[in-house]
Parts: structure tokens; C-alpha cells; sequence
């Protein structure tokens, strides 16, 4: 199971809200088109992106669409949110996470009808992602640190998959630590500036009967300054200067004062 990104609406009080959907992949393993196996619940914590300070949890409503749950985020503010999805059907448990910035303008935090959840302890595992303040405009290239909460120790790698393509694995340390840098992709650099796409990272464990699968969603851009060469633009910048150089002492030359 594993959180992938939907549109993103802007409301007409100047706040956005991003559609998510919950999916699985069609074969082999589960589905989830009859939902009436799963029990799915999900919640989100909202903060200030650049601010400090505790941040407020919100339970959110899972719907359904042509088979496929998702949920809604709404914020009217510069917000950094953490989303958890959990499932389970059978001896099966999922975790799904994934991090996104909204840059609402409202001035409201949020239109969720729900309360605030307090005192809330996040039930294991699950994989977090270390918080960053260039993380807000996600892209290839940047390094990303996570750490796999799990039960007792780490345990083996996270797959990275794409278009449910399995690309890697890193090898996840004693203490449940790892990183991703994502290579430069040459099709989205082709790309316009807004264009995205979705990796995910997998870890299995195993608690006795029960097989538990945590996912982590990366909505990666392409990159801004990954392909800037510092040399040449040096260079460049060393040529215009002699230019305007010569052309200011040429022309004092001819001065007659």
C-alpha cells in the first residue's frame, strides 16, 4: 500500500487542498477495490513550515472513488504535513507516509471539520523523514535522511520503486537510519517546471504471524540547480567584467579631460 498524489485545487478563499489516493498494486498481493475488508484510517499532523512549535494532528475521512480510497488535505497556510495511513486485512498490516508543503493563503490553518487530536502516540512502524527546510520544493539530487521506526531492531533494506518498478535498495542501519539521494532524471528535466514525479520506499517486517509492509511517498521536481556548472558560469562572469574593463579604460583614452 502506498500514498499516490492527486490533483491540487485552489478554493476560492485562497486555500489549497490536496486529493491522495491510498493504492495497492492490482496484482499480485491484495486490492482494495472491495473495501469492506480493510479497516483504513488515516491522519495527518499540520505545522508551520518554517516555524517551531508543536504541531496539531487531524484524524481525516477516507472516501472512496471508483474503488480506489482517498483522502483530502485543505490549508490555508505556508504548512509542512506529515500524512499516516494505516490498513490492515488479515494477517496483513500496511503503513503508508508522505510528506507535503502546501503554501495556502488564507490565513486559515485548515476547513477539516474534525478536533484536534491530542497526546497522540504514533503506532510502530513506520518510516520518517528527517526534517529539512530546503525539503519544501522536494527535486532529484537532494539527499533525504529517514529513519525506520520499527519493532525491535531494523531490519534489512528499502526498496525503491517507481511505476511500481523496483530500482535499489539501501541498507538500513542498527539504528533504523538510511538515506535516498535520487538520481537527475533526464525525462522530467525535459519536463515544465512544475512537473513531478512519485517514488516510493518500501520496508517489510515481520511480527510473528503478521507481515507488516511501511511505504514512504516522494513527490520529487526536477532539479533547479543540479545541472549548474560553476566553472564555465565563472568564466563567463570573468569575461563580461575584463569587457566592461577594456571598454571603460578605452574610452577614458579618448577623452579630451
Amino acid at each position: 500500500m502506498w500514498i499516490a498524489y492527486g490533483d491540487l485545487s485552489k478554493e476560492k478563499d485562497g486555500s489549497l487542498t490536496q486529493r491522495l489516493y491510498i493504492k495497492t498494486p492490482d496484482a499480485p498481493g491484495p486490492s482494495m477495490g472491495n473495501a469492506g475488508n480493510w479497516k483504513l484510517e488515516a491522519f495527518y499532523a499540520s505545522s508551520r513550515a518554517r516555524a517551531k512549535g508543536p504541531r496539531n494532528f487531524y484524524p481525516v475521512a477516507v472516501k472512496t472513488k471508483n474503488g480506489t480510497p482517498y483522502i483530502e488535505i485543505n490549508s490555508g497556510l505556508f504548512s509542512r504535513i506529515e500524512l499516516w495511513v494505516s490498513a490492515t486485512c488479515a494477517e496483513r498490516r500496511y503503513r503508508a507516509q508522505t510528506v507535503l508543503f502546501l503554501f495556502g493563503k488564507s490565513g486559515v490553518e485548515t476547513t477539516n471539520p474534525s478536533p484536534v487530536l491530542r497526546n497522540l502516540e504514533l503506532e510502530k512502524p513506520y518510516i520518517r523523514l528527517s526534517p529539512d527546510p530546503s525539503h519544501y520544493w522536494p527535486q532529484t539530487g537532494m539527499t533525504y535522511r529517514f529513519t525506520y521506526q520499527g519493532l525491535g531492531k531494523a531490519t534489512g533494506a528499502a526498496q525503491v520503486i517507481e511505476n511500481q518498478r523496483h530500482l535499489d535498495s539501501i541498507t538500513i542501519d542498527p539504528q533504523g537510519a538510511f538515506s535516498y539521494t535520487p538520481p537527475h532524471d533526464p525525462d522530467l528535466d525535459r519536463e515544465g517546471p512544475s512537473a513531478y514525479k512519485q517514488t516510493v520506499l518500501l520496508v517489510e517486517q515481520q511480527a510473528g504471524r503478521e507481515t507488516i509492509t511501511s511505504t514512504f511517498t516522494l513527490l520529487l521536481h526536477r532539479s533547479r540547480y543540479g545541472h549548474h556548472r560553476l566553472l564555465p558560469g565563472l568564466a563567463l562572469i570573468a569575461l563580461v567584467a575584463l569587457a566592461v574593463l577594456f571598454g571603460v579604460i578605452r574610452k577614458r583614452r579618448k577623452s579630451p579631460f
